[in-house]
């Protein structure tokens, strides 16, 4: 028996101060981590928070907005939105009075694979039981929030290896290198379809966690801004013709918005057909960034 205490100690230990290690050495320095750490220093000041996924993030200068803070996340959809906005709401010295949204099939999705989002940085604010009990299969998660306790460098690990196996087998292209239209149109069908892969779109659970963020927000005086972000032609197209192979209809999200009586901001075509905006087929670069920002600034004004 005092064997077998003395090797749970000793185990605990380890995991315990492989943690540390990770959490203070590791995690730090990417990017979910160290967005939430320059949160927490004046929390009292972000009135308006946009979340998200990338477009998102990529989408809004927060410096430009008064009182905002851009906290959205790459890969974030609206399951993850809800329960990063229910955590940030049961701390104290919060005064989050209006949150900016992207909006759109990509931001209605749900993983198909758990493994896929980084659980190190997400089990403090996902409710595994309840988010297992909507994918019936409470087991599967339950595992993975004590796998992502005992081992959350499991992820960084595998995120690691992979990428520099990627490296070593295919150096890919920056989308300005591309020449053609052809090549910019086959960029786009290449994003589009990884993430077919590796998501389910419009599924039911996209949808019922979205009426629980609107509710959420109704129950807090909390306005929603949905905004549909500017994206290339080339994503449009391919995007487009994507939703018609598959049958999709944004009808189902848009009659939850129309329901909670919150107008959907459509400015996908913000920008038309300039490509000199975005630093790839459906995100903004530097300079469009601050021109979407200042317009949306007026809209909001």
């Amino acid at each position: 028996m005092k064997k077998v205490i003395v090797f749970l100690i000793i185990v605990g230990g380890l995991i315990v101060s492989s943690n540390w290690v990770y959490y203070n050495y590791f995690a730090i320095s990417k990017p979910y981590f160290k967005v939430e750490k320059e949160y927490r220093k004046s929390v009292k000041k972000h009135q308006t928070l946009v979340l998200g996924h990338s477009r998102a993030a990529f989408g809004i200068e927060d410096s430009l907005i008064e009182g905002s803070f851009n906290f959205a996340s790459y890969g974030e959809n609206n399951i993850y939105t809800y329960y990063k906005l229910k955590g940030l709401l049961s701390e104290p010295n919060q005064n989050i009075k209006r949150i900016i949204i992207p909006v759109g099939l990509s931001t209605f999705f749900s993983n198909k694979y758990p493994e896929m989002a980084d659980h190190s940085y997400w089990n403090r604010y996902l409710d595994y039981d309840e988010l297992g009990k909507a994918h019936n299969n409470q087991s599967e998660y339950w595992s993975i929030f004590i796998k992502s306790k005992i081992t959350p460098y499991a992820h960084f690990v595998i995120a690691e290896l992979n990428k520099k196996g990627k490296i070593l087998k295919r150096k890919k292209e920056s989308f300005h290198q591309l020449k053609s239209e052809e090549e910019k149109y086959a960029f786009a069908k290449e994003s589009i379809e990884h993430n077919f892969k590796e998501r389910n779109y419009y599924d039911s659970i996209s949808l019922i966690y979205l009426k629980k963020l609107l509710k959420l927000c109704k129950e807090n005086n909390i306005e929603v801004i949905p905004i549909r972000f500017p994206v290339s032609k080339y994503y449009k197209k391919v995007f487009s013709k994507k939703m018609e192979e598959n049958n999709f209809d944004e009808q189902p999200f848009l009659d939850i918005f129309q329901a909670y009586q919150i107008p959907v901001w459509d400015e996908v075509n913000y920008f038309g057909d300039n490509k000199e905006v975005f630093k790839d087929v459906h995100h903004l670069n530097e300079k469009g960034r601050t021109e979407f920002t200042l317009y949306i600034k007026d809209k909001l004004n």
